[in-house]
């Protein structure tokens, strides 16, 4: 839940998988029963769909739902979220949650390496008028966007391929206009998603940075 608020509203705008990926967030709680309520431990090894992520999830999952009064802007209603959470989950429990700035030696950056070809997509999403209507699809062996900008791609990957994974993806292109992308292969494989990208000259490569992390912490009650 706090996951969600804070992708959707910390940001001007909302960005999808922005603390998602391991990496992301953090949880610095020595109390194992706070730890457990909050979130599955890696070395409970839990699977989805079976018993125990059933019983994990009936023992502590929650459902919310807000219906905001009109006129509200996207950040006031997200200020309402937030106020909901803290009043229901953190303050009873026992934690808080804040974004900080920390160092992650392990962010994979897409960076422009052959400016031609780069030139080329662009011009092609620009020019061609089959590009022109956004639309996205993807699935373990495949991605593919049309006339989107290339920090959807970087989202899907902290979303959805990556979530799992010690790793932050982000846009290091400078690239803010639709660009479309066509890739055939294993988007869980850093080297055959590289080879992929060769075609539109575009790289993923391996460096230290200073990246927003989610983290929860215990606070005295």
């Amino acid at each position: 839940m706090y996951r969600f608020y804070y992708d959707a509203g910390y940001y001007d705008a909302p960005v999808r998988g922005a603390f998602d990926t391991q990496a992301s967030h953090v949880f610095e709680i020595a109390d194992r029963q706070l730890l457990d309520e909050l979130t599955i431990a890696e070395e409970a090894a839990i699977k989805s769909g079976t018993k125990e992520m059933y019983q994990w999830i009936k023992a502590h999952a929650v459902c919310y739902e807000i219906v905001y009064p009109k006129g509200l802007t996207w950040k006031e209603k997200m200020a309402l979220v937030k106020q909901d959470l803290d009043r229901y989950f953190a303050l009873p429990l026992g934690f808080g949650a804040q974004v900080e700035s920390r160092t992650d030696s392990n962010t994979m950056a897409l960076r422009v390496v052959d400016t031609n070809k780069v030139r080329a997509i662009r011009n092609s999403s620009t020019n061609t008028t089959n590009n022109t209507k956004a639309a996205e699809q993807h699935d373990r062996y495949s991605y593919e966007q049309h006339h989107l900008p290339l920090n959807h791609f970087i989202s899907l990957l902290n979303d959805y391929y990556y979530q799992n994974k010690k790793l932050v993806f982000v846009d290091k292109t400078n690239l803010s206009q639709p660009i479309s992308l066509k890739l055939s292969c294993d988007m869980t494989n850093i080297a055959q998603i590289n080879a992929a990208l060769d075609l539109y000259g575009l790289q993923l490569t391996k460096q230290t940075s200073t990246i927003n992390v989610l983290v929860f912490k215990q606070v005295r009650r």
